[in-house]
């Protein structure tokens, strides 16, 4: 069977999946690595749901109109003197939120000098 990769990308931005309109690198994996119909297909709406998970992510961020951007790769540890920088990564997980414990946190960071 011939295929026409415009009709494809026509069809996915018909379906708004812009995603699968970028088949080509999924299809070159799945060849190199055996991949049947169903697991090709698979790959490719597991692409299309992370990418759309991660423009909603994008758009909620925007929306917050957070007045600077920050993350915890910025942050300078030395400010929090008697809390260890692998607790502050391992909250960042949320595994507390998923076990129901709770944290608390109290005062302001302490600028070392």
């Amino acid at each position: 069977m011939n295929t026409n990769p415009e009709l494809i990308r026509l069809y996915a931005r018909q379906l708004k999946l812009p995603t699968i309109t970028r088949y080509e690198e999924i299809m070159r994996q799945a060849e190199d690595q055996g991949y049947g119909y169903e697991q090709f297909l698979q790959a490719l709406l597991a692409r299309e749901i992370e990418q759309r998970q991660q423009n909603q992510q994008l758009r909620r961020i925007r929306a917050a109109r957070f007045p600077v951007k920050k993350s915890l790769d910025d942050f300078d540890f030395r400010m929090l003197q008697h809390v260890e920088e692998a607790l502050i990564w391992q909250l960042a997980t949320g595994e507390f939120i998923d076990k129901h414990e709770n944290i608390i946190a109290i005062g302001n960071p302490v600028p070392t000098t």
